[in-house]
């Protein structure tokens, strides 16, 4: 078995929990609109996929102290992306963009704090 597997493994199971999810989030606080579903699991999908390619431009840094500083960038900046893509994919519905952004807040947050307990007990994501 090669070395890489596991961490290939772990990373992409997360990354499909994340965008599952996000998706139960959107479903959770767009559940009285008349939405379609395909729409959000494409725009779920498709904003996950945006923010983590920007994601990969951001450094790690080199201590403990950079680390959680761009941690933190990361995190702001999938919630602007993920809010922006959401309001493209919706902008003809009757979804508002406060509730759109609200979304993306919240579902980063759960999202970036389970990332963050994983990492804060080193797990080999």
């Amino acid at each position: 078995m090669d070395t890489i597997t596991p961490l290939v493994t772990n990373s992409l199971l997360f990354i499909l929990g994340s965008i599952l999810l996000e998706f139960i989030i959107f479903l959770l606080f767009a559940s009285k609109l008349k939405l379609n579903i395909g729409r959000i699991i494409i725009a779920v999908l498709t904003a996950n996929i945006i923010s983590a390619l920007f994601g990969v431009f951001i450094p790690s840094g080199s201590t403990l102290l950079l680390h959680y500083i761009w941690f933190g960038v990361a995190f702001l900046l999938a919630i602007v992306f993920e809010w922006l893509i959401y309001i493209a994919f919706f902008m003809k519905h009757s979804i508002t963009n406060q509730k759109l952004a609200i979304i993306a807040i919240v579902a980063n947050l759960i999202t970036y704090l389970a990332l963050a307990l994983i990492t804060y007990n080193s797990v080999i994501l």
